[in-house]
């Protein structure tokens, strides 16, 4: 499982019916949808940028990124924003449902018919429920996910302060 620590806690989100989790560790909050700036001629599955408290955050369509599906997003849908590498960007989902704690029995690797370069930690057996654990670095850094476009509107954290700084900021 790539030397990942799986067991812990991660939060819950559906894309298209189907459940999928992130690790607590890397959500920074979640919110309503919101007004998305649209970039002209972005990547499939590039959203827009977020204006989050005056600062730029690339968002990612996961609807479109996970389920393959094209469709407008809905006031009903929320913004996961997670961090990677001191980096935020946002992730479009139908719904967040709850946080899980998952134990080693739990979760086991993905299949290897997924290929190397799928987006998945593991799959995780939860309350008959099936769970994929999404591997945010795979993708956020995935090229075909986002054209590389994102690493020009990355933001860094300030983890003492819990702030986002950087340059660039929208003003």
């Amino acid at each position: 499982m790539g030397g990942r620590n799986m067991v812990g806690q991660w939060v819950v989100f559906q894309v298209n019916g189907q459940e999928y989790a992130l690790s607590v560790d890397q959500v920074i909050e979640v919110l309503r949808m919101a007004s998305l700036t649209p970039v002209a001629e972005a990547p499939v599955g590039f959203a827009g940028i977020l204006n989050l408290r005056g600062y730029a955050v690339p968002v990612l369509d996961m609807v479109q990124r996970l389920a393959g599906l094209k469709r407008s997003a809905g006031l009903d849908q929320a913004i996961v924003v997670v961090q990677m590498d001191g980096r935020l960007v946002g992730l479009v989902v139908d719904a967040v449902d709850e946080v899980v704690t998952l134990d080693e029995a739990s979760v086991r690797p993905p299949d290897k018919l997924l290929g190397d370069k799928n987006l998945y930690l593991g799959v995780a057996r939860w309350n008959q429920r099936v769970i994929l654990l999404v591997d945010v670095e795979r993708l956020v850094r995935n090229e075909s996910s986002a054209g590389g476009l994102l690493t020009d509107h990355f933001r860094t954290v300030d983890n003492s302060a819990r702030r986002v700084s950087g340059s660039g900021v929208l003003s």
